[in-house]
């Protein structure tokens, strides 16, 4: 049964982690996004 439980605890660590990759990667893209964003503006704001 410890063994078990040791599993169990070991998967949602891991799980944990995991999600908290994913939440790191999405803000980095979202501000990938914002600057990439910014500089279409520009690009649109000079052709005008």
């Amino acid at each position: 049964m410890t063994y078990l439980f040791a599993a169990y605890t070991i998967t949602w660590v891991l799980i944990f982690l995991y999600t908290l990759s994913l939440g790191k990667r999405q803000s980095d893209i979202a501000k990938e996004l914002d600057v990439i964003s910014e500089q279409l503006q520009l690009i649109e704001e000079g052709k005008k």
